[in-house]
């Protein structure tokens, strides 16, 4: 935990071009993608069957709300490449 405050204390430090470049190059890092698996995971065991599905519910609507404003409606003609 301390040597990720020490890493984003650092890129506070960046121009917003390489602070992008270097959280892009630390999502990408195994370790970390797995850490934050474990953590999602574990996350998502505390919930209940109900809280799960309201959670995804919320995620959907926020999805739908995001592309319709940037003018990519869900649906067939629209899906992603």
């Amino acid at each position: 935990m301390e040597e990720i405050r020490t890493l984003m204390d650092a890129m506070r430090q960046l121009p917003a071009e390489e602070r992008r470049a270097k959280m892009e190059e630390l999502m990408n890092h195994p370790k970390v993608a797995e850490r934050m698996d474990q953590r999602a995971s574990s996350r998502e065991s505390r919930l209940s069957p109900s809280q799960r599905a309201e959670r995804s519910k919320r995620y959907v609507e926020s999805k739908l709300k995001a592309r319709a404003e940037a003018g990519r409606p869900m649906g067939p003609a629209n899906a992603d490449p």
